[in-house]
Formats: C-alpha cells, sequence, structure tokens
C-alpha cells in the first residue's frame, strides 16, 4: 500500500464525485480550505483498524484541526458485512467515550448498499467509494453547516434522485 497513492485516489473521488456532483454541498468549503485531513491506517485486519481508528478518533478529538478527516483503510476491510461490523464498534467506541456529541461518522465503502435497496442500485453509490472509510465530522461544523443550508434534510433525497437518473454514467465518478 502507497498511503499517498491512497489519499491521490481518494482526493481525486472527492473532488471528482463528492463535489463534481455536489453530493456534499458542504465538501467543497472544506476542501478549499484545506481543512480536509487524511489518515491511512495500514491495517491488514479488523482488530488493527479498530485500534487504528481508536489513536485517530483520540487525536482528531485533541485539536480542531483538520475541520474533518477521512480514515482511509485500503487493506483491512474488503467485504461490506465486515465494514458494518467495524463501523459499529467504531460507534459504540464513541459512545462510550462520549464523544457523540462532538464527534459523528459517515461510512462509505466500495460496496456500500443501503439497508433494503438492491445491490445494483445507483443510489448506493452515494456512499461508495474507492476504499473503505470513515469520515470523522465535529457535530459543530455539521450544525454550522446545515443551518446555513436551506433544506439539509433533502440532501439524501436529491442525491438518491440524482444517481438514479444518471443510472451507470454516475458510477464513473469511482
Amino acid at each position: 500500500m502507497n498511503k499517498d497513492a491512497v489519499i491521490a485516489r481518494g482526493a481525486d473521488w472527492v473532488r471528482r464525485f463528492v463535489i463534481g456532483l455536489n453530493l456534499c454541498p458542504f465538501a467543497k468549503r472544506v476542501v478549499n480550505a484545506g481543512q480536509l485531513g487524511w489518515r491511512v491506517s495500514e491495517a491488514t485486519d479488523l482488530e488493527s483498524a479498530y485500534r487504528d481508528f481508536l489513536q485517530c478518533l483520540d487525536d482528531f478529538t485533541q485539536t480542531d484541526e483538520p475541520e474533518t478527516l477521512l480514515f482511509v483503510m485500503p487493506d483491512a476491510v474488503a467485504g461490506f458485512d465486515a465494514f458494518l461490523d467495524l463501523l459499529a464498534q467504531c460507534e459504540w467506541a464513541l459512545e462510550q467515550a462520549g464523544l457523540n456529541s462532538e464527534v459523528q461518522l459517515a461510512s462509505f465503502h466500495p460496496g456500500y448498499c443501503f439497508d433494503g435497496a438492491e445491490a445494483d442500485d445507483p443510489a448506493n453509490d452515494t456512499n461508495r467509494s474507492p476504499c473503505p472509510m470513515l469520515h470523522l465530522l465535529r457535530n459543530a461544523s455539521v450544525e454550522r453547516a446545515t443551518a446555513a443550508h436551506p433544506d439539509p434534510g433533502k440532501i439524501p433525497e436529491r442525491n438518491c434522485r440524482l444517481l438514479r437518473d444518471r443510472g451507470e454514467k454516475a458510477r464513473t465518478g469511482r
């Protein structure tokens, strides 16, 4: 694994897909301000990835920068079900540490599939990424950003509709 290559691939995905399709209307400002951080785990198994996440979370909460961070696990979590297990552990760790009021997680995986959705539903692409990753977001930043948006609750619906309308064309973003 080449960390620089993993970050470059992820940053390209963020620029072309997330920002390019405006899937997250808040991402462009964060990226342009240089406030999107990256942490690439060298883990090759779930237990090591979990330990790396805990260290990443600790580092993230000890400072105010970056505003948001992508924790990427290119070699640790191949299957989506295993990724969901890891996500549940990471969310539990947030809760146990009393950090739910400070940090929230968004999850991305190459095989992401929303509960109840067909695997080939283009709407799943809203959370499909080049590598498994967890997005650490500061709740205060999320609150400021959503307060300035006319209707943040409609963003997921808009994204699903956009990707379904685009169909296979949307998949070139990955």
